[in-house]
């Protein structure tokens, strides 16, 4: 009886798997970091305002031994925006992948040591066979309501994170990686996003004990001096770009495995000139990170990215897991 009330209720939570046309692109490299556009740790908190700090930790790993430097510059300003009606400010363009830096740097907000060099040379192994049809990847959206601007200044809530998970759902599964999509809404009282996910989450393990990969899409808030951000990868398709977040050793057990996927993941989405990916955030405020083997949490673009922006990124993710996974 519960196990059917369950199946009842998932099939009302799963979004269909629908193909969706894609058109592969040559990534190219055109774009440049934006003075004054910085990167922040990942909000976490319900309706907060990330405020600057005085110091933020870096984890530099190009080197031997890491090292932890204060950088103004390498911190983004987030501020929270009014998400119904016109939207008018400024829409400013930055590229904020720091690919010069080296493909090992990382944000370790967390203040916890990690051997990143070790973690890369480690790599990743755990590799899964083309078209198994149990589920591996779960997609859910802890703020489903997050949305794009529409191609003018305004935000439709329509224009949600969802389209960038039904976009990457598709994907997958069309290149022979069985995920499942979950579009339930989890945010519609703020504070108890979290914990509406984790409910759906561990129910979800408990139907599908086959999945192994929980993806939770978000979307970014950038800002800088009042204007708002518009992240650009400078791929031809105009894909928005990525920030992948795990959680530190204090709070995620399986951190290690989490961070070494997250360094694959972010090498081969900005493998040859394109800059997908920013540096991986490494933080304390990662909720439900510790509910699987893997677990990682995905903003695509920013606010005023276009929700097209988005989902192409989220199709350039699919290959990327692609990559990793099976090939």
């Amino acid at each position: 009886m519960r196990m059917a009330a369950l199946g009842i209720f998932v099939s009302l939570m799963l979004s269909v798997w629908v193909l969706v046309a894609w058109k592969k692109s040559t990534p190219q490299n055109d774009g440049e970091i934006t003075p004054g556009v910085t990167e922040a740790e990942p909000e976490q908190t319900e309706g907060a305002v990330i405020e600057d700090e005085d110091e933020t930790h870096l984890t530099e790993a190009e080197t031997e031994s890491q090292s932890f430097s204060t950088d103004e510059s390498e911190r983004a300003e987030e501020s929270e925006v009014e998400t119904t009606g016109e939207v008018s400010r400024e829409i400013i363009e930055a590229d904020l992948s720091q690919i010069d830096r080296g493909e090992l740097y990382v944000n370790n907000y967390s203040g916890e040591e990690l051997d990143i060099v070790g973690l890369s040379d480690r790599g990743f192994t755990d590799t899964v066979q083309k078209g198994n049809s149990a589920p591996l990847v779960l997609i859910i959206h802890s703020h489903t309501s997050e949305d794009y601007r529409d191609g003018g200044s305004g935000y439709k809530g329509p224009l949600s994170v969802v389209s960038v998970g039904d976009a990457f759902s598709a994907r997958l599964n069309a290149l022979g990686i069985s995920a499942v999509h979950c579009s339930a809404i989890h945010d519609s009282v703020r504070e108890n996003a979290y914990e509406n996910a984790r409910e759906t989450i561990e129910m979800m393990l408990e139907v599908y004990p086959s999945i192994k990969y929980v993806i939770d899409i978000h979307r970014m808030e950038l800002e800088s001096a009042g204007r708002d951000v518009k992240t650009v990868s400078g791929c031809s398709d105009g894909a928005a770009q990525i920030r992948l977040s795990v959680g530190a050793p204090s709070v995620d057990a399986n951190a290690a495995a989490d961070v070494s996927l997250a360094l694959v993941l972010r090498k081969s989405l900005n493998k040859g000139e394109a800059r997908v990916c920013m540096p991986i955030a490494i933080t304390q405020s990662l909720p439900n990170c510790n509910l699987s083997k893997y677990y990682i949490s995905v903003d695509v673009g920013a606010r005023a990215n276009t929700v097209e922006e988005a989902m192409a990124a989220g199709e350039r993710l699919a290959f990327a897991l692609y990559d990793v996974l099976i090939k």
